[in-house]
């Protein structure tokens, strides 16, 4: 693990200064930065139990209107379906990890270092990831969310996606066949997660 974040340290110095260079658009470096992670992190074997795999989700997630209080507990969501915090109150309860719903990188950073995590899950927008990525002790696999309504705001991401990420880090590596990369789509703007194929 020390080895992944020593190589995204350098890799985020890196970027940092091709930004300054060749004057490419941040968002785009940040997505690229984190897709680079996740191979990188998927090229790893990572096996850890539910209990030391947390969940990570941005409280932009939630339905603007919600009335609903489920930052330290996703099972409070009452499924109405007007957001994906349903689904993925859904996934946190199938495989029973920690989920906390998080208002910004400072607080997410706060959760994971006060638990005995070994590996993280975090959806986010590319500049709340980046930071957290970097700043992070641990293994990290993001995705970025899909702003339809703009940033900070009824906010969507797939929830395959998210449980295939889960999966990674609990099933773990057994070849570079079975690894997983969680990539972005900017153009389009939604996100995959691909398999290398066999």
């Amino acid at each position: 693990m020390r080895v992944i974040i020593g190589i995204n340290k350098l890799l985020f110095r890196l970027i940092i200064g091709v930004r300054g260079l060749l004057r490419i658009p941040k968002p785009k470096l940040q997505s690229l930065f984190i897709r680079a992670n996740n191979r990188l992190v998927s090229r790893y074997r990572i096996k850890v139990s539910t209990e030391e795999l947390l969940l990570l989700l941005p409280h932009c997630l939630q339905y603007k209107d919600c009335q609903q209080k489920i930052s330290d507990d996703l099972d409070l969501c009452e499924g109405c379906g007007r957001c994906d915090i349903c689904q993925l109150a859904q996934i946190r309860k199938k495989y029973q990890i920690p989920a906390f719903v998080v208002d910004g990188g400072q607080l997410a950073l706060a959760v994971a270092n006060r638990g005995n995590y070994r590996a993280i899950v975090a959806v986010a927008c590319e500049e709340e990831l980046e930071k957290g990525i970097i700043e992070s002790a641990l293994p990290v696999l993001g995705i970025i969310n899909c702003r339809p309504e703009g940033p900070c705001r009824n906010t969507k991401v797939e929830a395959g996606l998210v449980e295939r990420a889960i999966n990674h880090f609990l099933e773990g590596n057994q070849s570079l066949k079975k690894s997983v990369e969680v990539t972005s789509m900017p153009r389009s703007n939604n996100y995959r997660l691909t398999l290398p194929k066999e």
